[in-house]
């Protein structure tokens, strides 16, 4: 009967924290036409080691351009507390990509819990300008 209370408490409560720290980038794209931005934020009182990795629609890493304001794609960076480091994916004309992505977030020194938030802005200026904000996660810290 223990045996089966352990077990479900880490069913119930062992998923919680699996993923603790990182988030699913549902979807991303880019042509000639849009601009993709993602926004990583630091919003704890320790620093971050902070790694975001774009996936192609083959499920190839995405080695493209990219125009970094203090974020990196494809290798760790640290994010400041109480910071915001973003990225945007280089317009290339006839060139398309999308895929999906994951962010994934560990303490610099090894203790605490991380709390990140992200969103992506998606732009279409094909369209007048139009602008979307993602809310990654939900919106929800990860």
């Amino acid at each position: 009967m223990l045996k089966k209370i352990l077990v479900m408490f880490s069913l119930l409560f062992g998923t919680t924290f699996l993923f603790a720290g990182s988030a699913i980038i549902p979807n991303w794209r880019h042509n000639g036409i849009t601009t993709y931005c993602l926004y990583v934020s630091n919003i704890n009182d320790l620093d971050v080691e902070v790694n975001i990795t774009l996936y192609k629609k083959d499920g190839t890493v995405y080695t493209g351009t990219y125009t970094q304001y203090g974020a990196e794609l494809n290798k760790p960076f640290i994010l400041s507390t109480n910071s915001t480091g973003s990225l945007c994916i280089d317009k290339i004309s006839g060139a398309q990509d999308h895929g999906y992505g994951i962010i994934k977030g560990s303490p610099v020194n090894g203790k605490g819990t991380v709390q990140l938030v992200a969103f992506a802005v998606d732009s279409d200026t094909a369209y007048n300008n139009r602008w979307y904000s993602i809310p990654i996660n939900g919106g929800l810290p990860f």
